[in-house]
């Protein structure tokens, strides 16, 4: 069986690369699956399952959000800024929920931060205005 080679990518890692045998995914406009020898393409896909058959005739299946194929000639190139393994996706999930709740404290921590700098900000302009000016 003919091979290709494809990229798996997420913003934080390189979640695959290798020799496939096959490659599908769901496009826009439905399933697709891509094959050694495929024309050149660049399409849109939406989120869901998608899957690899390995040289050995092996099926991987991950899952991935909404991204971008890029299907060149030399290799092809699949974006997303959520893969994952289908085995994997609850512990996945879990840490992404737990870092979203840090960010969403972070973020409450520095809001706080700021009007607090703000009403110090103000208290000082105040105190400066009814400071009397020195006679020169």
């Amino acid at each position: 069986m003919k091979t290709f080679f494809v990229e798996l990518i997420s913003p934080n890692k390189i979640f695959f690369e290798g020799e496939v045998v096959a490659l599908s995914v769901t496009a826009i406009d439905g399933g697709m699956e891509v094959l050694a020898s495929h024309i050149p393409a660049l399409c849109a896909i939406k989120s869901g399952q998608c899957q690899i058959t390995l040289p050995d005739n092996t099926k991987k299946a991950f899952i991935s959000n909404d991204g971008l194929l890029n299907i060149g000639r030399e290799k092809t190139t699949l974006t997303s800024d959520i893969l994952e393994w289908e085995e994997d996706l609850e512990a996945f999930l879990a840490q992404r929920e737990e870092q979203v709740q840090r960010e969403m404290l972070r973020r409450h921590e520095s809001y706080k931060q700021y009007k607090l700098s703000n009403v110090a900000l103000q208290r000082t302009f105040a105190n400066l205005k009814n400071q009397k000016k020195p006679r020169i």
